[in-house]
């Protein structure tokens, strides 16, 4: 009996975040002000599987005008609502960048239904000598990575988080990672007491 439960424990194993799906790194990238009154919004849809995704991380390219310290680069996940963003569901946890490239915002606890549409909304209101200091890169061509099933839809952008309009670029450069969790020990327990039983029963 012993037995059975250690090896019901040592089937569970904590598993690493996939990158799912990924424009970084597309060539002749466009850069586009993040101002007082430009949200950046790229859609996604998760794969089929026969449990939630936990979401790990989601990185974006960046380019920098000026300085900030703090969190004045707002990273968050939303659901769909008819084909434009909806709900929030969770901000992303991040510092804002020191300097241009890709920085990573993570996630705790934010579970992903299969084949499901969500948003990626990105937004800061931080000027300096009149220009966004954030810039987020975003892809002229089609082409981006992707498995499981994963793809990126078509960006939207509102000047007041009211309203939204297709984006003039094809997506916003960001890689989506995220995690199937494994079964929990509970429900291997729950098959080895089901097989003890049964083994039980036939020699009994």
């Amino acid at each position: 009996m012993l037995g059975l439960f250690a090896f019901a424990a040592a089937m569970t194993v904590n598993a690493q975040g996939t990158l799912y799906v990924s424009s970084l790194g597309s060539t002749n990238p466009i850069f586009v002000g993040l101002g007082p009154n430009y949200w950046m919004a790229q859609p996604f849809v998760t794969g089929p599987t026969n449990a939630s995704y936990a979401l790990n991380s989601v990185q974006l390219m960046v380019l920098m005008t000026g300085t900030s310290s703090g969190n004045n680069l707002h990273v968050s996940i939303y659901n769909n609502n008819g084909g434009v963003p909806g709900s929030g569901l969770a901000p992303l946890t991040g510092s804002d960048p020191t300097s241009s490239g890709v920085c990573t915002y993570t996630a705790s606890g934010v579970l992903l239904d299969p084949s499901t549409t969500y948003w990626i909304l990105i937004w800061s209101g931080l000027v300096q000598n009149g220009f966004p200091v954030f810039l987020a890169g975003a892809s002229q061509t089609s082409s981006y990575a992707s498995s499981a099933g994963w793809s990126l839809g078509t960006p939207m952008y509102s000047t007041d988080m009211a309203s939204w309009q297709a984006a003039p670029y094809f997506a916003a450069q960001v890689g989506i990672s995220a995690t199937v969790p494994e079964p929990s020990t509970a429900a291997f327990i729950g098959m080895g007491l089901a097989t003890l039983v049964f083994w039980r029963r036939k020699f009994a």
